[in-house]
This record gives structure tokens, sequence and C-alpha cells, in this order.
């Protein structure tokens, strides 16, 4: 079934070079879960995030990389974790929540972070940016690798859901919103790179209704 409009043609992935983001409509705040499919390459990054405010230590940031490791950041802690291959072939499926004042992480559906105590949910009007993170309105720590998929959630509501895709008008590549029906294009300098096509089985309309006339006739 095709997730986004006929206007964009959804692919594998889209590419960061280190020099590509975009702004999203979410607010900063450290009641987030990141569910994401990637690869790493290099750099000390994020792939979503921001900073609460200007105070020391207030990141709000997920699934970058750093020295081989998963990175990501909360109020008072800054912490990697896991062992990740830096071949832009391995794919990951990350999950981190920060919910209450507890992180949990998951690499390919393994915990290997789960720790509580770290205070109260804040927040802030300032917007996360997405392959990269927002510090106090200047993006930077760019992320760099493959990116499959990207949902974010706030108590299991779903906020975002970003799919790789290009608009057939121009080819610009980007990441359609299903939640928001927007499309995001890069804000950076460059161009993302992009995978395959990504194709769907068209719906025999005829075969199923042949199906369905001969299962009431048999019934």
């Amino acid at each position: 079934m095709v997730r986004i409009p006929v206007e964009y043609q959804e692919v594998e992935y889209i590419e960061s070079t280190g020099t590509q983001y975009f702004w999203t409509d979410i607010n900063i705040q450290d009641n987030l879960t990141v569910d994401s499919v990637q690869t790493f390459i290099s750099g000390d990054s994020y792939l979503f995030g921001g900073d609460i405010d200007l105070a020391s230590n207030s990141k709000i940031c997920f699934n970058g990389y750093y020295n081989k490791k998963v990175q990501a950041a909360y109020p008072s802690k800054y912490y990697t974790y896991g062992n990740v291959n830096n071949d832009n072939k391995t794919v990951y499926h990350l999950v981190s929540t920060h919910a209450n004042g507890r992180r949990l992480c998951y690499v390919n559906d393994e915990k290997i972070y789960d720790y509580s105590g770290y205070g109260t949910t804040r927040s802030s009007d300032a917007k996360c940016i997405c392959f990269g993170f927002n510090r106090a309105g200047t993006p930077r720590n760019f992320y760099i690798g493959k990116v499959y998929s990207i949902k974010v959630s706030q108590d299991n509501v779903i906020l975002a859901n970003f799919i790789p895709c290009y608009r057939k008008s121009d080819d610009e590549i980007g990441m359609y919103d299903t939640v928001t029906g927007t499309f995001f294009t890069n804000q950076g300098t460059g161009t993302f790179l992009k995978g395959n096509d990504v194709t769907y089985d068209p719906i025999n309309l005829l075969e199923i209704r042949r199906r369905i006339l001969l299962n009431t006739l048999q019934h």
C-alpha cells in the first residue's frame, strides 16, 4: 500500500553527507520517543533534537553517533551506548525514550540503557531539527549517514512519521510526514542523496471482487 501522495516517490532511504538538515514543527521537550532506522559513518552528531535553553547540559537529542557508539543527550546527562559499525552499510533500528525522568534506549530491539532519576520533564517553544540539533537557533552537529525512517511520539501519540522520498515534479529529495501531510526538504547546503525507488504491487480490484463473490456463493 502506497504510504504517501502520488506527487511523491518513496525511496529506500535518504542520506546526509553532513551539511543537510531540516527544521520540524515539534517542540524541544524531554518526554519524547524517537524510533529510527539508520546507518552510521562518522562525526559527533545527532539525528534529532535541540536545546531546551542555553543553560549548560540542556540538550534533548536522539540517535546520533560518536566514536563507534550511539550518542544521545538529555538535561545534565550526555552518554554513548552500544557498539556500532560506521561502514554506512550496517543498518540499525534505534528507539530512544526520555519520559518522567527515565531514559530507555534500544538497539535492534535489545535494551542497552535504562536509568531513572533525571528529574521532571521540561520543554521549550523552540523547535527540533532533523539530521542535527537546534542550538539556540543555530543548527549544528549534523548527522552523517542513511536514514530509512524516523518516527517521533509522545505518550504513545505519534507526532511525526517521516518517510524518505522525492517530489516527482522537480526531483527534490526530502522526507514526507504522514501525520501532518508536510514535505520537508533540505534547509542546509548541498543535497540529500537517495536510495532506490520503493514500489508497491497494485491492488487488483477485479481479483478482490472475484474472491468476495466466490466466498459469498460458497456460504
